[in-house]
């Protein structure tokens, strides 16, 4: 599935990381981040990010050559892990951020905040609630 299509057809705007596990990286997305959220893209391997801690309507891509070779002369030295783009519009310009990970994986689904009793199939509490 193509997440920016997804997103697009969508009223989700607020996004936010999180880190589950070490390696890993969660970027949450909902239309209201303090009660649950919709979609997840969860990076593996993660090697090296350069991102802040909440975005507002993000686009995902992948790298192009030229800003792969760019990361691995810099930064990313000794990086060999597939490079991801987040691009966040912020005051008119675009800012571009990097996750260089093993791999990258989407879920959407309704994952709440807080212990919610009852829950229909899809549905879930995030791992930071206890029940």
């Amino acid at each position: 599935m193509d997440i920016n299509a997804f997103l697009e057809g969508s009223n989700l705007s607020e996004f936010a990381l999180w880190s589950p596990a070490a390696g890993e990286l969660l970027l949450m997305g909902s239309d209201d981040l303090a009660y649950y959220h919709q979609v997840e893209i969860l990076y593996h391997g993660v090697e090296y990010a350069d991102a802040p801690a909440s975005f507002w309507k993000p686009r995902f891509r992948e790298a192009t050559e030229q800003e792969t070779h760019q990361f691995r002369m810099g930064e990313g030295a000794g990086t060999r892990a597939k490079l991801h783009v987040i691009e966040d519009s912020a005051d008119g310009a675009v800012a571009t951020y990097l996750v260089a990970a093993e791999r990258c994986a989407l879920a959407i689904g309704m994952v709440y905040h807080y212990n919610r009793p009852s829950l229909q199939p899809g549905e879930r509490l995030a791992p930071w609630v206890r029940p």
